[in-house]
């Protein structure tokens, strides 16, 4: 699983994209070549770097989804939460207790 990894990550690249994009064919639309996208070559990394590289990525990938998760969790719970906003800013805080000391 982290060997596909690893290489899926390798050819999301920038360095792909521009090969890919050096090597495309048609004018118009252009699209990749397959035959040059297959001679791309991967970085030659030890299996172990492969592997820990490909788990530090998993791992992240991991935490994205949660916090995505979670945000999405915080932004229906808000959005369906009805007790009043008590977070006022500093400004609207001054103007209001100048009003109440002008009053007497």
């Amino acid at each position: 699983m982290y060997i596909r990894i690893f290489y899926t990550t390798c050819y999301q690249t920038e360095d792909f994209f521009d090969y890919a994009t050096v090597t495309a064919k048609g004018t118009k639309m252009p699209r990749g070549d397959k035959g040059a996208i297959m001679q791309f070559k991967a970085p030659d990394l030890p299996l172990e770097t492969q592997m820990a590289i490909a788990k530090t990525l998993s791992a992240l990938d991991t935490q994205i989804e949660n916090n995505k998760k979670i945000n999405h969790h915080l932004a229906s719970t808000s959005a369906t939460d009805s007790s009043p906003d008590i977070s006022r800013s500093k400004e609207s805080r001054n103007k209001a207790s100048l009003r109440f000391s002008t009053d007497f």
